[in-house]
């Protein structure tokens, strides 16, 4: 996380002041990443408040679908549209409310809950009472159902033989590039003349990143005209790994 913020310090992107990071388990990764980053904002992802308390909801109850609804509508008052507009959340007061009418609604419904759902439940609700489920910036997309959709996306591109760490992590680097271009481009949160649209565009929509950014590197000295650029920002960056010492 420091590494990043430096690349935004460079960017212009003002990370340490207004960033915001959205995760599991918030309140822990909050006291360790604000002392590195005080400013930075860090918040529960909806998605796991919903699944931890549907974790503890019986299997086998014909209720289990309309417990997800209705946490779901506890939580957020509009949902995105899929088409660059966030979803929009309750106030804190309100999700603490109206999560606890759901349970109350659920506690008489037999075969629902099992021991471990109103531990769950209060877990949950005090994090909403804390502000965690709130959004620094509201009108920006979190794209934490994005995010979870990586667990698969991760797991099919690392299938095969054992391969070293720093192999692995530099297939992951790959594909996070990717998939944020990609995201910027949909979501439509750059203006065209963004060098990351701009260079998306130049793509013409081969996933060969860096080969497409050597070739316009090519036809620059070939044509003499500049071409979208893939920003080199702090090379040095390891993002925490450390290179293997020679023997």
């Amino acid at each position: 996380m420091r590494e990043l913020a430096e690349r935004c310090d460079i960017l212009g992107i003002p990370l340490r002041t207004e960033g915001e990071l959205c995760v599991d388990r918030c309140c822990d990764f909050r006291k360790t990443l604000n002392v590195i980053l005080p400013g930075l904002s860090v918040v529960q992802d909806c998605m796991h408040v919903e699944g931890r308390i549907m974790s503890t909801v019986a299997k086998d109850s014909p209720a289990r679908s309309y417990v997800g609804q209705e946490l779901s509508k506890a939580l957020i008052r509009q949902r995105s549209d899929g088409k660059g507009n966030p979803s929009l959340y309750w106030e804190a007061s309100e999700q603490v409310k109206q999560l606890q009418e759901v349970q109350k609604t659920f506690a008489v419904v037999g075969g629902v809950w099992t021991e471990a759902s109103v531990r769950a439940f209060q877990w949950q609700i005090k994090h909403a009472a804390n502000g965690c489920l709130q959004r620094r910036h509201p009108s920006i997309p979190s794209h934490t159902s994005g995010n979870e959709n990586w667990h698969s996306h991760i797991n099919g591109l690392t299938h095969g033989d054992a391969s070293s760490l720093t192999t692995l992590v530099a297939l992951l680097a790959d594909a996070v590039l990717r998939f944020n271009l990609k995201v910027k481009i949909y979501s439509l949160s750059q203006p065209s003349e963004s060098p990351s649209r701009m260079f998306r565009a130049a793509t013409n929509g081969s996933h060969w990143i860096f080969l497409i950014h050597s070739m316009l590197r090519k036809r620059e000295d070939l044509y003499g005209s500049k071409q979208p650029k893939l920003l080199d920002i702090c090379p040095e960056h390891h993002f925490g790994l450390v290179s293997l010492e020679s023997e």
